[in-house]
């Protein structure tokens, strides 16, 4: 907020005109990406319940929500095509866009996946989803600190810095969790299309959160 008082070391982020609103339609993005994972858990979660049919109910609600998150993107591209001329960081911004939007189609492909679960998979594995749960509830808490980090600019606040510590430490979450997975399966086993899909989800968290440190190294120097 503008009325934060800076400590040591901290400067405000000056933002122009023009990364405002890229920024504002990435802030719009990041706050539905995170309801989109968390209506992933309940397509899940009705999967491995045998609720077969209320699972595919709820995943085009989680449809609907992916599509709203992506157009966020699609817009933030096309006012970047247009501004990038006169944008000095512009070649960061697209790296952002970039990543996000892969982080989103993966989220998708992940989506569209679970739907190959069916009664054989869970009466094998039904502690599969407890692998699910952790998964999208350490990915629903990256993008809750992405969605801070994102406001944290566009309110000029000081903490930016700490906002973008946060992330990283989500992030890391998220690799560790995934190294977990690869080599302390417990038993549990989630059919292959599903694992590489939550791994991808998690390598493009983490391009993202990389594509960020940049911007806002550049930005500082």
């Amino acid at each position: 907020m503008a009325s934060d008082i800076l400590e040591p070391g901290e400067e405000r982020i000056q933002l122009s005109l023009s990364e405002e609103n890229i920024l504002e339609s990435l802030r719009n993005a990041s706050v539905r990406s995170a309801e989109l994972v968390n209506e992933l858990l309940s397509v899940a979660t009705d999967l491995f319940a045998s609720r077969f049919e209320n699972a595919r109910i709820r995943i085009q609600k989680a449809f609907a929500l992916y599509d709203m998150c992506r157009d966020g993107v699609e817009k933030a591209f096309t006012y970047l095509a247009k501004v990038s001329l006169s944008l000095t960081y512009a070649t960061h911004y697209m790296q952002v866009l970039n990543t996000f939007r892969s982080l989103l189609h993966q989220i998708q492909r992940l989506l569209l996946h679970l739907l190959t679960i069916d009664q054989n998979v869970v009466s094998t594995n039904p502690e599969a989803i407890v692998v699910m749960e952790k998964f999208v509830k350490l990915l629903s808490s990256y993008f809750n600190s992405l969605t801070s980090l994102l406001n944290s600019y566009l309110e000029h606040s000081p903490k930016a810095d700490t906002a973008l510590e946060d992330l990283a430490n989500a992030s890391r979450e998220i690799e560790t969790y995934i190294r977990e997975l690869a080599f302390e399966k417990q038993g549990i086993e989630l059919p292959t299309l599903i694992a590489l899909n939550m791994e991808e989800v998690a390598f493009n968290a983490i391009d993202l959160y990389e594509a960020l440190l940049c911007l806002h190294l550049a930005r500082k120097s």
